[in-house]
């Protein structure tokens, strides 16, 4: 899905044409192209991997607000047992 099949080297210019104003162009319409795909996916893949990062972020506060209660818990009882 985050693959980049083609890469800038691989742009079909095509100078070879001599100075083609029709060719020049298709090859900046095709830049245009190929750098709005990549940014599309670096957005996509940005967003997982924030996603990824906030879903990591919460479930690390909930272990450490479980671990927080049952800590104020075993104190309360030391406490009580104490009292």
């Amino acid at each position: 899905q985050l693959d980049f099949p083609r890469s800038y080297a691989s742009l079909p210019f095509q100078w070879n044409e001599g100075f083609n104003l029709e060719s020049i162009r298709n090859n900046f319409q095709v830049e245009r192209e190929y750098r709005e795909d990549f940014l599309r996916r670096t957005a996509q893949f940005s967003h997982l991997l924030t996603k990824e990062n906030e879903s990591r972020v919460s479930s690390i506060r909930a272990a450490s607000e479980k671990a927080r209660s049952e800590r104020e818990k075993s104190e309360k009882e030391t406490i009580d047992k104490a009292a």
